[in-house]
């Protein structure tokens, strides 16, 4: 049960409450608590007084720490099934660190983009506002007026070539293929 909430990408709380289930279940009942960093503890069982606690470390995330009658060390089995049941813990906290890292970098380059196609959607309207000024209106501008409309029609295309390439470099520096050259500015 603990592998396939782990495998179904079932919440970490649903499968550290099965991890906790389960030892409790194989101590006959002992209080387990699982203790995950910037999470509640989940404790399942009832403490019995006289009982130590085995506490098994799920360094870096946090620790699960099971009831166990005091003056005889727990069995080689109940290690083995804790320290398991600890690592499938592990690696389903693991993947949700993973799958939270990964939603925040969608997020970053989906702001990116939007800022670039703002950044690109003004100067490619004015180039085509003036272009259009200019074809539509041979007439009635000036050559001075003219001239003025082309030049900046020239800025605007500049600026988006710019842009453009700066987008390029950053694709090609994020993706390894551009090397980066570094030197000290005074």
């Amino acid at each position: 049960g603990i592998y396939d909430s782990m495998a179904a990408g079932m919440p970490v709380a649903t499968t550290a409450a099965r991890v906790a289930e389960l030892l409790s279940r194989q101590t006959d009942g002992s209080q387990v608590t699982v203790t995950l960093h910037g999470m509640q503890p989940i404790t399942i069982g009832k403490s019995v007084p006289g009982r130590s606690d085995v506490i098994v470390e799920l360094a870096p995330h946090g620790r699960i720490s099971v009831e166990h009658a005091s003056g005889r060390p727990p069995s080689e089995w109940f290690v083995v099934l804790a320290e398991r049941a600890a690592a499938l813990l592990d690696v389903a906290v693991t993947r949700r660190l993973g799958e939270v890292a990964l939603r925040r970098r969608l997020d970053e380059k989906t702001a990116l983009i939007s800022a670039v196609s703002h950044d690109l959607r003004s100067p490619v309207a004015a180039i085509h506002l003036m272009a259009s000024l200019l074809e539509d209106s041979s007439d009635a501008l000036t050559v001075e007026q003219r001239r003025e409309l082309a030049r900046r029609i020239g800025g605007d295309a500049r600026r988006t070539s710019r842009l453009l390439a700066d987008l390029t470099s950053l694709d090609r520096l994020l993706h390894g293929s551009s090397d980066l050259v570094t030197q000290r500015v005074s």
